[in-house]
């Protein structure tokens, strides 16, 4: 009996470690502005960024990856319908890389549509290289920027 005492509360001990907190940590997520300003649109997307908030850098960036639906005009004119488009960002600053993907809708509505999204973090490097983040995304036509605005947190 004395035995079966101390195998269950053997069971007992390991069972409960598993509740034990976990000495890693995250960083709590803190607000941040990027924006892109794109200076060549042919053959591939290339322009300028810049970050405030929870990172200050700047740099330039690469869209690396662009997959629209049908009903996107191929062109820099009104857009006639709805359309989805998923966009995807290399930005290289004075701390690293971040690799960051964009879905959007462009609807009808002023000289360029209005488009209008949500954003991630995918990867990072070096100082970036466990950031995470999200948020939303907004390009505003007439000044050829797109705005993500969310908020950016960095693993411990």
């Amino acid at each position: 009996m004395r035995i079966l005492s101390i195998v269950a509360a053997a069971a007992m001990v390991v069972s409960l470690a598993g509740f034990q907190e976990s000495t890693a940590s995250a960083a709590p997520p803190v607000a941040v502005s990027i924006q892109l300003k794109p200076a060549v649109f042919f053959p591939v997307e290339v322009g300028t960024w810049t970050v405030s908030g929870a990172i200050d850098d700047s740099g330039s960036f690469v869209r690396t990856e662009v997959d629209g639906t049908g009903s996107l005009p191929d062109c820099f004119c009104p857009p006639e319908h709805t359309g989805a488009f998923r966009e995807v960002f290399v930005l290289t600053g004075s701390n690293g890389t971040l690799t960051i993907k964009e879905e959007a809708l462009q609807r009808p509505g002023g000289e360029f549509g209005v488009v209008t999204g949500v954003w991630e973090v995918v990867s990072g490097t070096d100082g970036y290289s466990r950031a995470s983040g999200h948020g939303t995304a907004e390009f505003d036509g007439p000044t050829q920027t797109l705005v993500l605005t969310g908020v950016i947190a960095k693993a411990e």
